[in-house]
């Protein structure tokens, strides 16, 4: 018999693609069950699904702040505050927490997915409760010393929803030919992609893999499902636009909202790019490869392969190449289960129960309230409240080092150093310094005529990457702007492919004051360069360490911001969170260079 709780009002936000999916179960659950369950709707979420269960639809922002205006039991759900570049389900938690209002989030997927070895710091931004999928999540929860009051380990309601697709298909004696690819081109191709590679030669790959797949399957249908954020980006024509001649009749592009558990389950092996669905997959048995978006190693690697998947790592644009060698493999494996409980540890709970745990969890926090262990206070800056931005960027780990970054900064009437950004098109620096004092120019003009700072002297010049733009002809130029404007340092970027005659026009500026040095990063170690800068009569070279680099810029801050020796430390540990991935992988390494003229 159900235990019986107060009836309460609970609104759900739905801002990405795919929470529908998650949520909708759940809010259906609490309907049933007496709640006022609602759906908040807005940016990129979808209503269709939601609808079509009966979930009351919200569908404006000020639906929060009627929540939050109510009366009786309340609680928030959130399904996205713990994956990156969120700020409207941290904010929306923030707004109940300042409230005493309970709030609860759903792992959109399992973080033992989505990263390696050791988690980022991004718990501060989590709900009062956190619905975690399996225990190996708890545990790296538990490892960062969160409060175990405030973990909930419940399985995925998706996952359910598998299961079910299962039990309906088993006895089936039909053996499937189809070859599923699940891709989201929208994180590997186009400007606004995390990879950057060129659409066309996405494209191009794209066709390869089909006619690769169909020599190699002369009797297999290939169905692709795009990522439901495909559409926002214009990615989803893309494998449309690469079926080659002589192949329409085999390959089909489904609808991004096509049933994932269906077509699973019709496929004789699945390709998954960067996606949960690699996980999926397993769990209805059917063999999978799994191309993760960054050269992720160790654990996850290991454990994808121990539950009869194929791992296949890298990052570059040529996919098909690093698949050829696993086709004979793929064609080889039979559909069947992991043996072991790595499988549940991973996904939770198998036994159907997970919509109805989080239920549950939601309910106990419509009687009792948030969990004694009360999370860590952030504050969002309003206009005119502190002279800084901060909001997630790539990851929470990064987000984290900016909070801690901006708490040993803004100290009262501690003097802060005046910065000036010369950035390059669409890029911003702003949201990486957290500074009272702090100005920005969109690069240099194309010809003549110099920065827009007649009067003006910045402590320091932050350019990054200006070198690699322009003329080669018009670096001097540029460089000697840059040391007029500033008062201690600048801090840029220089081209490998720059001549020695160039270098020496460079260095040479650097005598243009005696107070200022010159700050430069190469993308790799160039013993050539060294041995050329250390001949420079009247200079001297410092050469540091490497550093990721956002990390390098926000260090040069660092030495700049006159920090007591205890907080410098807290930034700097805060700091190694951030770059060590990066650099253990040679990604945007710089190797930096300090040219001070000799006294």
């Amino acid at each position: 018999m159900t235990e019986s709780r107060p009836h309460g009002a609970v609104l759900a936000l739905v801002d990405h693609p795919n929470l529908d999916i998650l949520l909708g179960p759940v809010l259906k659950l609490l309907l049933d069950r007496g709640h006022r369950a609602r759906a908040m709707v807005v940016q990129a979420g979808r209503p269709d699904r939601l609808a079509a269960l009966g979930v009351p639809l919200v569908e404006d922002l000020e639906g929060l702040d009627r929540f939050l205006e109510g009366d009786g039991p309340r609680v928030m759900i959130n399904g996205a505050d713990m994956i990156p570049q969120h700020t409207l389900g941290i904010q929306a938690d923030l707004a109940c927490r300042a409230r005493n209002i309970p709030t609860l989030t759903l792992e959109h997927a399992p973080f033992a997915v989505a990263y390696d070895d050791g988690f980022p710091p991004h718990v501060d931004f989590a709900a009062d409760v956190m619905a975690v999928i399996g225990e190996v999540d708890r545990q790296e929860y538990l490892a960062l010393g969160i409060d175990p009051s405030r973990l909930v380990v419940t399985g995925s309601p998706p996952f359910d929803q598998l299961l079910q697709a299962r039990e309906a298909r088993s006895g089936v004696e039909s053996a499937p030919r189809d070859i599923a690819v699940f891709s989201q081109s929208h994180t590997w191709a186009g400007p606004r992609s995390s990879q950057g590679h060129d659409l066309e030669a996405w494209r191009d790959q794209w066709r390869l893999l089909y006619e690769v797949l169909g020599e190699r399957f002369p009797e297999a249908r290939i169905l692709v499902k795009p990522h439901p954020a495909e559409p926002f980006h214009g990615t989803d024509r893309i494998y449309l636009d690469a079926v080659p001649a002589g192949m329409a009749g085999r390959i089909e592009v489904l609808p991004t909202e096509a049933d994932n558990a269906g077509l699973l389950l019709g496929s004789r092996f699945v390709l998954s790019f960067s996606s949960t669905v690699w996980l999926e997959a397993r769990i209805l048995g059917r063999p999978c490869a799994f191309f993760p978006l960054q050269k992720r190693g160790g654990r996850l690697a290991r454990d994808v392969e121990a539950l009869g998947g194929i791992w296949i790592p890298g990052k570059s644009l040529e996919f098909v190449e690093r698949l050829r060698p696993h086709l004979d493999r793929l064609a080889d494996l039979e559909p069947g289960l992991p043996e072991g409980d790595l499988l549940e540890r991973y996904a939770g709970p198998l036994d159907g129960g997970a919509t109805a745990r989080i239920a549950s969890a939601v309910e106990r926090l419509l009687e009792e309230g948030p969990p004694p262990a009360a999370p860590p206070a952030l504050v969002f800056d309003g206009e005119g409240v502190l002279a800084r931005r901060l909001r997630p960027q790539t990851s929470y780990a990064n987000y984290v080092h900016l909070e801690a970054l901006a708490r040993a900064a803004h100290v009262p009437d501690r003097p802060q150093p005046f910065v000036l950004g010369v950035v390059g098109r669409h890029r911003s620096l702003r949201d990486h310094l957290p500074l009272a004092q702090y100005s920005e120019v969109q690069g240099f003009p194309e010809t003549g005529g110099l920065l827009p700072f007649a009067d003006l002297a910045f402590d320091c010049v932050i350019a990054p990457d200006l070198l690699l733009a322009g003329e080669a002809s018009a670096h001097p130029r540029m460089l000697a702007e840059l040391l007029r404007l500033a008062r201690v340092k600048v801090v840029t970027s220089l081209p490998t492919e720059l001549g020695r005659e160039r270098l020496l026009d460079l260095v040479g500026l650097v005598d243009l004051d005696l107070g200022r040095s010159l700050e430069f990063g190469t993308d790799q170690d160039l013993p050539a360069l060294d041995r050329f800068l250390r001949d420079v009569p009247g200079v001297k070279v410092t050469v540091k360490d490497c550093h990721h680099a956002m990390s390098w810029l926000q260090s040069e801050i660092l030495e700049n911001l006159g920090l007591e020796p205890d907080a410098l430390e807290a930034v700097r540990l805060s700091l190694q969170a951030v770059g060590p991935r990066h650099e253990a992988r040679g990604h945007s390494v710089r190797r930096i260079y300090i040219l001070t003229p000799e006294r």
